[in-house]
């Protein structure tokens, strides 16, 4: 045989798979493990205080002062793990916060044990204290006070139902929202936008007021496709303008349980709504559960515990929302 027809042989064996080529070798990282193994998550403690400076390294002994200086912190150690960002004790006068991505799996954000409560105080000019941009890491809050802003207190703030514009899983819990509401028209102390698997627990919302707009401020605000959050746990809403809960822009499978009402509301605990500037689709299978069918509202007057708030010329929405009872 002539020798270039022996090298094509020998080529269409190893491409039939009737002669195997010698497996490589793997390749090791430096930690031993084979091609393609992630590199191990990162963690990292960053702290706060009141009088912490950025240029700090987020150290107990070099507190950074704010929300921008945690995020130098996580980049600058790269950290993708669990993050936990302490807050000293004491009163955070600041604008308004907003967080980015950080490539973290989760961030805790917490009040440093032994410092006493972080309080952050908007001075009625401020609109949020925190606009949380999407993102796919977990984040919870937990242990704060937040007051005097004019809009809201935290705010998650997806922008669609695509890949990454969601957020999901996120925690607050035992925190207290005080005094929110503007002259105008603020909108929730605690308000969600395209966010889903939410669990609000323990908080309590005090005196939560707007002037103009006494009806647009709420406890709670689930809007544009915000699905599957509950509202749980040992929650009080007192003396707040709007409806506690208020759901809108085909939001469905919220649940509150728990909830105290006590002057509190302008047409129901938990309401439903579909606003006129956005589309005719009915949300769906939200659920108050308690053993009162009316609570006494903002003004002193009797309230029903669930109301839908569709206007006639469109239509009713029967599923929108129900009550059934505690436990």
């Amino acid at each position: 045989m002539r020798r270039t027809g022996l090298v094509a042989m020998v080529a269409g064996l190893l491409v039939g798979g009737l002669v195997a080529p010698a497996a490589s070798a793997p390749v090791r990282t430096a930690a031993g493990s084979g091609r393609g193994a992630a590199a191990p998550a990162v963690d990292a403690t960053v702290h706060v205080s009141p009088d912490g400076r950025n240029e700090g390294d987020g150290t107990k002994s070099a507190p950074v002062a704010d929300i921008a200086g945690v995020e130098r912190v996580v980049a600058k150690r790269g950290a993708t793990g669990a993050v936990t960002v302490l807050f000293r004790g004491g009163t955070y006068r600041l604008p308004q916060q907003q967080l980015h991505p950080t490539g973290a799996r989760s961030i805790d954000f917490a009040a440093e044990p032994g410092t006493g409560r972080p309080v952050f105080d908007g001075g009625r000019t401020a609109e949020y204290w925190l606009k949380v941009m999407p993102t796919e890491t977990r984040l919870s809050f937990t242990g704060f006070t937040v007051l005097r802003y004019t809009i809201g207190g935290i705010m998650l703030r997806g922008t669609g139902t695509g890949p990454g514009k969601r957020i999901t899983g996120a925690t607050i819990r035992g925190n207290v929202f005080k005094e929110i509401g503007g002259p105008a028209s603020g909108f929730g102390a605690v308000h969600l936008n395209y966010a889903d698997h939410t669990l609000i627990q323990n908080n309590a919302f005090l005196d939560l007021v707007n002037g103009e707009c006494g009806g647009c401020m709420h406890g709670v605000y689930l809007a544009l496709e915000s699905n599957d959050n509950r509202v749980t746990g040992t929650t009080t809403f007192a003396r707040v303008s709007g409806d506690p809960v208020r759901v809108t822009d085909f939001s469905n499978r919220n649940t509150v349980s728990g909830a105290t009402f006590d002057h509190t509301g302008t047409h129901a605990a938990l309401s439903v709504w579909r606003l006129p500037d956005r589309p005719r689709q009915c949300s769906s299978g939200n659920v108050l559960y308690s053993d009162e069918s009316a609570i006494t509202g903002f003004t002193g007057e009797p309230l029903p515990a669930v109301a839908e708030g569709s206007k006639p010329e469109e239509g009713p929405c029967p599923d929108a929302v129900r009550l059934e009872p505690a436990g």
